[in-house]
């Protein structure tokens, strides 16, 4: 993976980034993002902006730092840290392992929820979402779960052939289900270890970026409970089409031909 060493979370004591987030989202987003703003929306925020400037500075004082380069640095490193860090699992499975498209989808969020209004997490989230059900997207993240051997309980004597035939029908499986891009999604995220490094301070209650069932839940239109219980039905089916395929292949005498 194209790890980006940036977004690799500090593990000791009040840092300037975490020291931000006693402020409100909206003023790290501007922090963060305010330079590259369009020429009017500059100026539309600029008193904000000039509010949010004085109240980093008032709480670095009352930490006795004195950050180098002024407020974007910390408050970029926030979105790096606590937006594109959680979610870095995306990486691998749908973009490549590059984690330039998150980081992008920060920093695009961060100025929307500043013209928008709405809440940086909500535009992030989405962002993502958006990527997660792009077709070529998808389907590398489909076959990249077909491969996952953490995943799947292979008996030992399986054939290669078996093996591949249920991963082709895990693949085709995987184009049906409603719930299948929150399938894609958590899996993907959750193989990310440190995804919860550090979300749990208080400080960040609200503020952090993970995009979590609840999140994708929205966007499906379901219940986080109903998508919970969807996604037990799913990988339930799965792990019954892996019994019946190996009963097929243990009795099938065409089982050495893939296509049939």
């Amino acid at each position: 993976m194209q790890g980006d060493e940036s977004t690799r979370r500090p593990t000791r004591g009040v840092t300037p980034e975490l020291a931000l987030a006693r402020l409100q989202l909206r003023q790290i987003c501007l922090l963060a993002v305010f330079d590259m703003l369009p020429g009017l929306q500059h100026a539309g925020v600029a008193r904000e902006h000039a509010v949010a400037l004085a109240a980093g500075r008032a709480v670095f004082d009352r930490h006795g730092m004195r950050p180098e380069g002024g407020l974007e640095g910390p408050a970029r490193r926030f979105l790096r840290y606590y937006y594109v860090a959680p979610n870095t699992g995306l990486a691998g499975p749908f973009f490549d392992g590059d984690c330039q498209p998150i980081w992008d989808a920060a920093l695009i969020a961060a100025m929307e929820s500043i013209r928008t209004g709405r809440p940086a997490q909500i535009e992030y989230h989405a962002r993502l979402w958006r990527h997660v059900l792009e077709e070529d997207r998808r389907w590398a993240a489909v076959r990249a779960y077909a491969l996952d051997q953490a995943l799947l309980s292979f008996p030992p004597s399986a054939p290669r052939v078996a093996i591949d035939r249920y991963r082709h029908r895990v693949g085709a499986l995987l184009t049906t289900a409603e719930s299948v891009p929150a399938l894609l999604a958590a899996w993907a995220i959750d193989r990310n270890p440190r995804r919860l490094d550090d979300l749990a301070r208080p400080e960040l209650k609200d503020k952090h970026g993970l995009l979590e069932h609840r999140h994708m839940a929205r966007f499906l239109g379901m219940t986080p409970n109903a998508l919970t219980q969807s996604l037990k039905r799913l990988r339930r089916r799965l792990g019954e089409e892996m019994r019946v395929l190996w009963d097929i292949e243990k009795t099938d005498p065409t089982s050495e031909d893939p296509e049939t």
